[in-house]
């Protein structure tokens, strides 16, 4: 299961582009991953001064900060054009997980809580949520030997800094080890 659904994330990040306040100088979109969530945060807050948190997020009326910047984007099917973002990204989620929407006068953060996050596995090794790292590596290197580390990285859905990291991990403890050169040799778990 992905730590986070793929159109809350595409939404968030598409909200954060079209709606930023390009005006302040020197800001920057942040986007902050954490073990139990993701933060995206954009520049400049509510364009009517509001605060998201004070408000139901059904009743946040659509107001464009950046109607070209919108229209371009929805031209390029990369968001609708009915101001629905922040209610697509509470419907990806089940109902017992929900992202919530922050701001400020300077900024707005949407946080995406992992869906994956505090789930473990049972002594008897069945598998009561998701995988941890080391596992997903482990479980796509006994289907694939010859996988490279980039394209560890995009079948567990894994960074490539997370996957680095763990394979580092996974040789020092004699887990597994490369046989070859990266290139054209294979991984072999003991």
């Amino acid at each position: 299961m992905p730590d986070y659904p793929h159109e809350a994330a595409h939404e968030s990040l598409v909200n954060a582009l079209v709606h930023r306040d390009y005006m302040i100088q020197g800001s920057e979109i942040h986007i902050d991953m954490y073990d139990d969530r993701l933060e995206i945060v954009s520049p400049g807050g509510m364009l009517d001064g509001k605060r998201i948190q004070d408000l139901s997020i059904d009743d946040v009326s659509s107001i464009r900060r950046n109607p070209v910047i919108c229209d371009v984007f929805s031209r390029l099917k990369l968001m609708e054009r009915r101001g629905s973002g922040l209610r697509k990204i509470i419907d990806q989620y089940p109902e017992n997980i929900s992202p919530s929407f922050r701001s400020t006068e300077q900024s707005f953060i949407v946080t995406l809580p992992n869906l994956n996050y505090g789930k473990v596995s049972a002594p008897n090794g069945d598998d009561i949520g998701a995988e941890n790292s080391a596992e997903k590596i482990l479980n796509v290197i006994a289907k694939e030997p010859k996988i490279t580390q980039k394209n560890l990285a995009a079948k567990t859905g894994l960074s490539t800094r997370t996957v680095s990291r763990e394979v580092k991990e996974l040789r020092n403890s004699g887990v597994i080890r490369r046989i070859g050169s990266d290139r054209s040799g294979y991984w072999e778990i003991e």
